[in-house]
């Protein structure tokens, strides 16, 4: 197993059994299988870790709601890579069966609305030469990050992807934020389309997302034990979300790595 994949195992183990069952798509643990060697910076430097720093790992999150109902059957496993291909394929392929959609159609719409976002962020879309491309060579060409995840309770599935336009210097290791976008979509369990949203940095460890359903303001915390309990009491959260919050801290298998904030979701945790 590649390292760290014990880790993640165990935390997985106890989030199924003393949390909520979020490993309930065989999909997804096929898509965790996959992920698990590739979640590695691996670039050789901080780009793009840098700009979305929890994108290539696996994260579980509580989620309470403006109306106080606490969700925690929230699970992510993403991965950074390179205009890979056989990535980008391998995921058109999981998509699929995730949501249960012909393959050409979802990475249609992926491709579609990455080239919209990729318009709108420094340098526009990769182009090569003079000549226009296709759309999923668009995707191939940009991206540079992977994801699939669950939200159990609200029976929804989410797909994100990394991209990268033409911005700053050029090179690989430009840790230009305006470079970046993060595409995100959620998905009933039966294959609607639910919600897009695009997520931008705008600060060295804030991140903000824009969606259908309300806007979202994401903080990097990267706090463990007591420090993570006093900050996550600090947000005013009920007793039922406070609950299974000291029950993961108690574990000793999770950090507190990001919360997001939004007026109309509620508040999140992000546990890796």
């Amino acid at each position: 197993m590649a390292r760290g994949d014990e880790f993640l195992v165990d935390q997985l183990r106890f989030w199924n059994a003393e949390i909520y069952p979020v490993m309930v798509d065989g999909v997804l643990e096929e898509w965790v299988d996959y992920s698990l060697p590739r979640m590695v910076r691996e670039f050789g430097s901080d780009e793009p870790f840098s700009v979305i720093s929890n994108f290539s790992q696996a994260t579980f999150s509580v989620l309470e709601t403006p109306g106080g109902f606490t969700d925690p059957s929230r699970f992510y496993a993403g991965f950074f890579t390179k205009s890979s291909r056989e990535d980008v394929e391998f995921f058109g392929e999981m998509l699929e069966a995730f949501l249960g959609m012909d393959e050409e159609e979802v990475m249609a719409l992926l491709a579609a609305d990455a080239i919209r976002a990729l318009r709108q962020i420094s340098g526009g879309v990769p182009s090569s030469g003079k000549e226009r491309r296709a759309e999923d060579e668009v995707l191939i060409a940009a991206v540079r990050g992977l994801g699939l995840g669950v939200d159990v309770m609200a029976g929804e599935k989410r797909v994100y992807v990394l991209l990268r336009g033409e911005g700053g210097s050029g090179r690989e290791d430009d840790r230009d934020w305006s470079a970046y976008v993060l595409c995100g979509w959620t998905f009933s369990w039966n294959g609607t389309l639910v919600e897009r949203k695009v997520y931008r940095k705008e600060e060295k460890r804030f991140v903000r997302a824009r969606g259908e359903r309300g806007e979202r303001e994401q903080v990097d915390v990267h706090l463990s034990g007591e420090e993570a309990w006093e900050k996550a009491v600090g947000l005013g959260l009920n007793a039922v979300t406070l609950g299974v919050v000291r029950r993961v801290l108690d574990s000793g298998l999770f950090r507190l790595d990001t919360i997001s904030l939004s007026r109309e979701r509620g508040t999140a945790l992000y546990f890796d």
